[in-house]
């Protein structure tokens, strides 16, 4: 009973040097602003312009096309709905052709 108090406690100190309490890495780490290299090079600063304009057309053609899908979408609304309404007018004749050859076999 004694060893095995003795092998936990030994156990206990092992895990609880500093070895495994120190978490962090010793070597301190070195945070640069991003603003510096910008501010720092003007033709990076050029190239970050170009592509902040390169960008922004983008967009506004990725919003153009959009919009012209949006218009292409309610003239395709505008089509079904005429169409199922002309379906609907066909269906109307039809039947009222089938009570004509239905009232004709009668006479």
């Amino acid at each position: 009973m004694k060893t095995k108090i003795l092998s936990v406690l030994a156990a206990l100190a092992f895990l609880a040097s500093p070895v495994f309490l120190s978490a962090q890495s010793p070597q301190p780490v070195q945070v640069v602003p991003a603003t510096a290299a910008v501010t720092a090079d003007p033709a990076q600063a050029a190239r970050l312009a170009k592509a902040v304009q390169a960008q922004q057309l983008a967009e506004q053609q990725v919003k153009t096309a959009l919009e012209a899908v949006k218009a292409m979408k309610a003239a395709n609304q505008q089509i079904l709905d005429s169409q199922q309404k002309t379906l609907e007018k066909l269906d109307a004749v039809q039947k009222e052709a089938e009570q004509l050859k239905i009232f004709g076999k009668r006479s």
